[in-house]
């Protein structure tokens, strides 16, 4: 047999056939025996190697016992050992054990034979053949030396030994490359190196010599200063002399061949220019991702007529890895553009202006005029490096990239408009946190990858296609290869991903964490970034090995103002308007009338991002990324603002948010509603910060605003925490804004905490705005008295409480009280009143404008037409609030009205357009997380599946609306009538009786919680018009005929747009005669109030009698 320790152990047969041997301490014992094969191990070798520290009892019995269970195991899948039959494959000696095979069989002891030998070949010259040699050795590696035994003892210096070998080995092979001339090949492999064994002297110098040899001096010096300042300040040592001499030989440019290899024409310019003078340009050891159209266009205009093209972007957007693979497009397609040569230039280690030409022309291959550099004679070198330059290119077709050029900015410009100047040939691709300012330039912005949103998050398959991440999810498996973008990883990315807004360089230092963090945890870190993502590649300019490096490096480019100014708009949330930033970050070291000009030179430098607004003036807006945004925020920490500039901006979003209250209810309320969402991130910042250091008067004035907000954009939901807060703040007097805050927050309650918290908030309301002096802006207190008497007290006596807002001059005030009073009129089956009250609530609202008041009024509308038979006009009406809500993208109303307006089409008999509404509904409150949208839209589809014959389809529906109820309502008992026609017509009379059984008591139970006295009619009369239909199934016409008598009593007119209900009437008359019927019917619709009810409450004990045919599914008419 074969055994491999260089990797987990593994056995083979002769034939290389693997062979399983199971694992635990046989697996450990064949591999101890492994390195020594052929030879006795000791007993005390072999326990030690099985037991460290811890041997059992009877140790020779427990030794012999794993020396049996090697033995069976290889056995079972090798057989004897041909060659000695009987003896077996673990051999027992005087003083141990050994493995019965010879050093050649085992991986480990070829590897050092093929190591020497590829060292006597580099030795005597034969590199080609040193190089082959090598590589064989190199390739029996399958991984860490017995990576499969874990802390195993012997492995571990074992593994050293080898792993040092092994580095050895790969350091002669990359010997014989440069020696067979092949340096471009390995300086990949070589950056990869140095990062892993940043002291490794051995390896910089093959890294130095290599990127001396390809014409790339710049970066075998800053290779020099990298391990030299490492050697420096974790050992206190200097470089070997060997590696010292090195730099001397990199310093003279003895070692590029492109320079030293052909002879000098007379004008300084190597022979073969043309030939030789593409240089390659940096590789990578990570695939690129993304940015593909980015490529095509910046290729396309460099072929075109732009000579100049600057990359512009934020630090860690990918400037310099699209300049070079745009650059390697032009090279693999031999543009006729870099005809005569393509060179990249690294100008991050220059430290003066003046090294920025001879930096140039040491890239191109020609040679310096000038060896030393006493400062006074820079100036000097830079400009006979310059004509040089001009010199050479002349008459070339060119491409040369100059990368990252933000720090001599002014040198880079001057250098490039003098080689465009005066050479017609020559592009130039220059990448910089900032443009050049050179005529002719053409800015391309740089900035982050493409994000995922909506419903795309949250698949793995679709958010994979973008760029940002599928970068994090390649760059994570390659530091951890168990990691798969799936369901349970494709949130916590894409939410990574988002939080360092795409920027590539930020989302690889995150990925590289994957080692040892889930990518839930790597979220959860990211509040405090710097620490998390510190940790890049060692080989990587020191610029790029953190994210805090990233950010600092453009900090320290910046004047005092500038940096004033970026951290006091770290105090801005998701962006800010330029009268924002001027009335809140002016003061000090930047005048207000300054602001423009040193924001605009933050925008030029890539600090601060510049886009026009949603609003309809187009103003251009400001935002820090947040990376920029965390470290702003350090040094505004640092300079003791914080408290000052946040109360300012606290104060300023207050004003706004006053100054749009008034047009929040007239017709502009679209437009002021975008402006003051584009600020929503900053008003909950202003208000976050009131309410924690108490100040009360500023909380309560921004909340009262803020409620009215939350309500038009359908954020009922997330305003209840936010309005009871600032409600428990403690004031010595009460006010109208506080009595807002209460009304917002009783609102808040309906749907998702019930009635009863709804009229405590409510009634906190009404006492705070009777205690509160009136307000001259809005008359709060007959808001809150209308509703009161609507929504609360019920009785036809507090009417008279509608009076306030009736008669306020104010057309939106009134518009309300008179929607109040329609509910007032319907809860009492005043229909006439009902639709006169709401026809002038239409008119008072529509009067102004106001969508929320008109959108309300269509609801209405449209239901009290379904109810008259008026399908079309309903779901026309219908259509128009779901238009208004559209309009001010209430982002929980149209998902709701969408699902109204569905079960709106089934009753008319379009079903396919049902369909399609209903899914247009249930993907709204999905994404939106809108519980009552979800509960309609099911309730819909059982409906909708209920016409077409699906019972079983429909039945399940009607399960999932009870189930998607958070809090059992009176509203429910509603929905649960249309689960009873779907028992009745599977003939399941028991079933519909029990759940007809449980909207009674749902809806007395109500009243007991929510309401004093007697229930809402117009429940009520939902619930007799089904238990009519159930009687009639039930054979129980009589009862049948009493019940839609109730039910046109209650609501005040009979439902005639209910094919149900309809077809009870027909099989009532059929069975009992017209007078008959007429006369039941009359008597249950003169019943008084309480009568009826107490005829509900009989009627929910209905015998349930065997089953008939039940009543058919009815065609809607």
């Amino acid at each position: 047999m074969r055994v491999g320790i260089l990797g987990p152990l593994q056995v083979w047969t002769p034939d290389g056939r693997p062979v399983q041997v199971g694992g635990g301490q046989p697996r450990t014992l064949l591999a101890r025996l492994a390195l020594d094969p052929g030879k006795p191990v000791a007993v005390d070798e072999l326990v030690d190697a099985l037991w460290g520290d811890s041997p059992p009892a009877g140790l020779a019995n427990a030794l012999q016992s794993v020396v049996s269970r090697l033995r069976r195991a290889l056995h079972d899948s090798l057989g004897d050992d041909p060659l000695d039959a009987g003896r077996g494959w673990v051999e027992a000696t005087h003083s141990g054990y050994k493995l019965a095979v010879s050093p050649s069989d085992v991986d480990v002891h070829r590897f050092e034979r093929k190591t020497r030998d590829g060292k006597r070949l580099l030795t005597s010259g034969e590199a080609a053949a040193a190089h082959a040699v090598l590589s064989d050795a190199l390739a029996m590696w399958r991984g860490p030396v017995l990576s499969d035994l874990g802390a195993v003892g012997f492995v571990a210096p074992v593994s050293a030994r080898l792993e040092e070998l092994r580095l050895s080995v790969v350091e002669d092979r990359v010997e014989a490359s440069l020696q067979l001339d092949r340096a471009h090949d390995v300086i990949p492999e070589l950056e990869a190196l140095t990062a892993g064994y940043p002291l490794r002297e051995r390896i910089s110098s093959l890294l130095m010599r290599a990127l001396a040899r390809t014409g790339r001096q710049a970066e075998a010096l800053a290779v020099y200063e990298r391990i030299r300042a490492r050697l420096a300040d974790e050992l206190g040592l200097d470089p070997s002399r060997e590696l010292q001499e090195l730099h001397l030989s990199v310093l003279r440019g003895e070692l590029d061949r492109s320079r030293t290899d052909p002879p000098a024409d007379a004008a300084g310019r190597p022979e073969g220019f043309e030939a030789t003078g593409r240089r390659p340009l940096p590789t990578r050891a990570t695939s690129f991702i993304g940015r593909t159209e980015d490529i095509t266009a910046l290729t396309s205009a460099l072929e075109t007529k732009t000579r100049l093209i600057t990359l512009h972007g934020p630090g860690g957007a990918g400037k310099t890895r699209l300049a070079t693979e745009a650059a390697g497009r032009l090279a693999q397609g031999r543009s006729e553009l870099a005809e005569d040569g393509m060179w990249f230039v690294e100008l991050a280690p220059v430290g003066e202006p003046s090294d920025v030409a001879p930096a140039v022309l040491s890239a191109l291959g020609l040679r310096e005029v000038v060896r030393t550099k006493p400062e006074r004679l820079r100036p000097l070198e830079a400009r006979l490096a310059s004509d040089r330059l001009i010199e050479a290119l002349g008459d070339k077709k060119a491409v040369i990239v100059l990368d990252n050029c933000e720090h001599v900015i002014g040198a880079v410009a001057e250098l490039t408009n003098a080689l465009l100047t005066h050479c017609a040939d020559l592009r130039v691709i220059a990448t910089s946190r900032e443009a050049l300012g050179v005529q002719g330039e053409r800015l391309y912005p740089v900035g982050p990858l493409p994000l995922p949103d909506g419903d795309e998050a949250h698949d793995p398959a679709r958010a994979g296609e973008y760029a940002a991440v599928r970068l994090f999810a390649e760059r994570a498996a390659a530091v951890n290869p168990v990691f798969t973008l799936d369901r349970s990883t494709v949130g916590p990315v894409v939410e990574v991903c988002r939080r360092l807004d795409g920027m590539p360089l930020a989302i690889e230092l995150a990925a590289s964490r994957s080692r040892a963090l889930s990518a839930v945890q790597i979220a959860a870190r990211l509040n405090d970034r710097f620490r998390l993502l510190s940790n890049g590649g060692r080989a990587v300019l020191p610029r790029h090995q953190t994210l805090h490096a990233v950010v600092e490096w453009s900090w320290e480019l910046l004047d005092k103002p500038e940096r004033t100014l970026l951290g006091r708009l770290a105090v801005f949330s998701g962006g800010a308007s330029l009268d924002a930033v001027e009335h809140i970050c002016s003061g000090g070291e930047v005048p207000r009338e300054e602001i423009l000009d040193v924001i605009a030179s933050l925008v030029d430098k890539s600090l601060v991002e510049a886009s026009p607004s949603d609003a309809s003036d187009g103003e251009v807006r400001y935002r820090l990324l947040e990376t920029v945004k965390a470290y702003a925020a350090d040094r505004l920490a640092n300079a003791g603002e914080v408290d000052e500039i946040a109360k300012a901006h606290a104060r300023y979003f207050r004003d706004l948010l006053e100054r749009a209250e008034p047009h929040l209810r007239r017709s502009e309320q679209v437009e002021w509603l975008r402006r003051l969402t584009q600020d929503y991130d900053n008003l909950l910042a202003g208000l976050r910060w009131a309410i924690d250091r108490a100040e009360v008067e500023l909380a309560l004035r921004m909340a009262a605003v803020l409620g009215y907000f939350w309500l038009l954009r359908g954020g009922v939901r997330e305003s209840g925490s936010w309005l009871r807060e600032v409600g428990a703040l403690r004031t010595q007097a009460p006010s109208s804004r506080r009595a807002l805050v209460h009304l917002y927050a009783a609102a808040s309650c309906v749907g998702a905490e019930g009635m009863p918290a709804m009229i405590r908030a409510l009634a906190r309301a009404r006492i705070t705005a009777r205690r509160a002096a009136p307000d001259p802006s809005f008359p709060v207190r007959a808001v809150i008295e209308g509703a009161w008497s609507a929504l609360v007290d019920g009785r036809p006596q507090a009417r008279a409480g509608l009076d306030m807002a009736r008669e306020s001059t104010d057309p939106w005030v009134r518009g309300m009280g008179f929607m109040m009073g329609m509910f007032m009129a319907g809860a009492e089956g005043d229909v006439e009143t009902r639709d006169h009250d709401l026809a002038v609530a239409m008119d008072e609202f529509g009067s102004i404008g106001d969508r929320l008041g008109t959108g309300l009024a269509l609801r209405m509308k449209a239901a009290f037409l379904s109810q008259r038979g008026d399908h079309g006009a309903a779901v026309r009406a219908l259509d128009d609030a779901l238009q208004m809500a559209r309009e001010i993208e209430s982002v929980e109303d149209i998902p709701t009205m969408q699902a109204e307006l569905g079960r709106m089409m089934v009753d008319l008999g379009d079903h396919a357009a049902a369909r399609r509404t209903f899914d247009e509904a249930m993907a709204g409150a999905q994404r939106g997380g809108v519980t009552e949208a979800l509960v309609l839209t099911h309730n819909g589809l059982g409906w909708l599946a209920y016409r077409d014959g699906d019972l079983g389809r429909a039945r399940e529906h009607f399960r999932q609306v009870r189930a998607a109820m958070p809090i059992p309502q009176v509203e429910e008992c509603v929905l649960i009538t249309d689960h009873v026609y779907t028992e009745i017509a599977a003939g399941d009379l028991a079933s519909a009786g029990m759940v007809l059984s449980d909207a009674v008591e749902l809806l007395f139970k109500g009243v007991a919680h929510d309401h004093p006295g007697l229930p809402d009619r117009t429940s009520a009369g939902q619930v007799a018009q089904a238990y009519a239909a159930l009687a009639g199934a039930l054979g129980e016409y009589r009862a049948a005929a009493q019940l839609l008598g109730v039910s046109t009593f209650l609501r005040g007119i009979p439902d005639m747009g209910s094919a149900e209900r309809a077809a009870t009437e027909r099989h009532a008359r059929h069975a009992l005669g017209d007078v008959v019927f007429d006369h039941e019917y009359a008597c249950g619709a003169a019943l008084t109030r309480e009568k009826a009810f107490r005829l509900l409450r009989e009627h929910g004990h209905l015998p349930a009698a065997p089953p008939r045919a039940g009543l058919p599914v009815l065609e809607p008419r």
